[in-house]
């Protein structure tokens, strides 16, 4: 890394090897996403909690293009190793529930940081106000579940919606 207000000079060469080198790393970085083994599994879990929660309210069911908003920015969280409903090129997930394909009427998203399982981070969410409300609002009947890991740390995410 150069701090800013220092100049380098290279020779033409070495400047585009390292162009190459530096952006071969980045676009590994940009590519790279663990996701945990048992991901399927852990989505079943945190829907069976979520619906335990939802009592007398209509069940929520998965929806693959949910899950697939929500796997894409638990990667983008992994990846950047920031906790943040900003995605990738400052979306929304609204948008990125749109970018795969979900037409909804209402969405809403949890996310969350290093929690270890699927019952801990659901508990966390349950004792935080906004996110307990968007698990218990009966318009919401579709879910997806995203989760990644970077250097040992899980990122979560839960896309609810309501389709049209």
């Amino acid at each position: 890394m150069v701090s800013a207000g220092k100049e380098i000079r290279l020779i033409p060469t070495a400047k585009s090897l390292l162009a190459i080198v530096f952006g071969l790393l980045l676009s590994g970085a940009a590519q790279a996403c663990e996701i945990p083994k048992g991901k399927a599994q852990a989505e079943a879990e945190l829907i069976r909690f979520t619906n335990a929660q939802r009592k007398d309210r209509p069940k929520v069911t998965a929806s693959p293009a949910l899950s697939a908003a929500a796997q894409k920015h638990a990667c983008y969280m992994a990846r950047t190793r920031k906790m943040s409903h900003t995605g990738a090129g400052r979306s929304d997930v609204g948008e990125r529930a749109t970018q795969e394909g979900y037409v909804w009427r209402s969405v809403a998203e949890n996310v969350a940081k290093g929690y270890k399982t699927p019952v801990s981070v659901g508990t966390g969410w349950m004792g935080s106000r906004g996110h307990r409300r968007n698990m218990l609002l009966p318009r919401l009947t579709e879910i997806g579940i995203g989760w990644a890991k970077a250097n040992g740390v899980d990122y979560w995410v839960m896309v609810l919606g309501a389709p049209r």
